[in-house]
C-alpha cells in the first residue's frame, strides 16, 4: 500500500537560505507513518544531482538539512527542480521501502502569506470563540492555510510563478475573503437548515473572486533580479475563464 503526501503545492526553497526540509507521510486514513531510515536527493532542472544525504527522523517525520550553499553553482531564473525521498522501513506499508518525489521551485525570495486569522476575526470578533469551539486545538487557522494553497494553485494555473511576484501584499485581500468563505462553509455544515451561513459564504466567495479577477494586479520579476520587469505596468492575475462557478474551492 502506497503512502500519501499532503502536498497541495510544490516546495518553494529560497536561494542562500539554509532550512530543514520535512516530508510527513500518511496512510490513506490520515495516520502518520514513520520511516526508519532513508536518503534525500535534490535534482536540478536537467536531472543532475545538486545535494544528497541521509535523512533524519524527528517525531516520526523524515527531514533533511538543506545547506545555504545548495545554489552556489547556479543562477536564477530556473525552471522546476525535483526532490527524491527514498524512505525505508515504513511501518505497516507494503512495500516498506518507497521512493517519493516532489516538485521544487527555487526562488529569489520564497512566497509568504500576508493574511492571518486575526484579519478574519477583525471583521467578525465572535469568530475567535466560534472557531475555537468548532476546531480542534492547533487546527483553528487551517482555513488560512487551505485558502492560501488554493489561491497559489490558481495563480500558478494562470501562469504566475510565485517566486517571480514582487508585490505579494496585493494578494492579501483575495486571500482573506477566500478564507472567510471557507469558514462560512464550515459553520454551515454544522448548522442544518440555517441558510445565513450559506448566504454569507456566497457573498465572501464572490468578493474573493472579484478581488482576484477584477482588481488583483501583479508586479512581475520574470528574471528574478529583484527589480520589476516593467515598473509602470502590472499584470492581471486572471488569465483565463472566470472561476465564479466554483462553489468553494480553488483549482
Amino acid at each position: 500500500m502506497s503512502v500519501t503526501l499532503r502536498a497541495p503545492l510544490p516546495r518553494f526553497i529560497q536561494v542562500g537560505r539554509a532550512e530543514t526540509l520535512t516530508l510527513p507521510v500518511y496512510t490513506a486514513a490520515g495516520a502518520l507513518v514513520a520511516p526508519t531510515d532513508g536518503t534525500y536527493t535534490l535534482l536540478d532542472a536537467d536531472g543532475e544531482e545538486v545535494e544528497s544525504g541521509t535523512i533524519g527522523i524527528t517525531n516520526q517525520v523524515a527531514d533533511y538539512d538543506l545547506p545555504s550553499t545548495f545554489f552556489d553553482d547556479y543562477e536564477l531564473p530556473q525552471t522546476t527542480w525535483r526532490e527524491v525521498w527514498e524512505l525505508e522501513g515504513l511501518a505497516g506499508q507494503s512495500p516498506a521501502d518507497q521512493t517519493l518525489e516532489q516538485e521544487v521551485i527555487v526562488c529569489r525570495v520564497a512566497p509568504v502569506m500576508h493574511c492571518t486569522l486575526d484579519d478574519l476575526v477583525a471583521l467578525h470578533p465572535q469568530w475567535g470563540a466560534q472557531l475555537q469551539t468548532a476546531r480542534a486545538a492547533g487546527r483553528v487557522a487551517d482555513v488560512i492555510d487551505v485558502a492560501w494553497q488554493e489561491l497559489v494553485s490558481r495563480l500558478m494555473g494562470d501562469g504566475h510563478l510565485p517566486g517571480r511576484i514582487l508585490n505579494w501584499w496585493s494578494v492579501a485581500v483575495a486571500h482573506k475573503y477566500w478564507a472567510m468563505a471557507l469558514v462560512c462553509r464550515d459553520f454551515q455544515a454544522d448548522i442544518s437548515g440555517d441558510s445565513r451561513w450559506a448566504m454569507l459564504g456566497d457573498s465572501y466567495w464572490q468578493r474573493a473572486q472579484e478581488e482576484y479577477e477584477q482588481r488583483l494586479a501583479l508586479r512581475r520579476d520574470d528574471d528574478e533580479d529583484g527589480v520589476a520587469d516593467n515598473p509602470t505596468q502590472l499584470a492581471d492575475a486572471n488569465a483565463g475563464a472566470s472561476a465564479s462557478m466554483w462553489r468553494w474551492g480553488g483549482p
